[in-house]
């Protein structure tokens, strides 16, 4: 799951980037305010994917 979800933000970074911005490689302000709001939906989610897998497999370290 996290490969291909990991494949699926890179495709989104550059999609906002290049749509924005196609002739440099380094997205412009815009891109950068779009990259960062993804991130803080998608991080977290991560994060508690990891902590559960943890918490189910490690109880002992909780």
């Amino acid at each position: 799951m996290l490969p291909n979800y990991g494949r699926q933000w890179l495709q989104t970074y550059y999609r906002i980037v290049y749509d924005s911005n196609p002739n440099s490689w380094l997205p412009d302000w815009q891109s950068f305010k779009n990259i960062y709001h993804i991130t803080l939906i998608t991080v977290p989610w991560i994060n508690f994917i990891i902590v559960f897998f943890k918490c189910s497999l490690f109880p002992q370290n909780f």
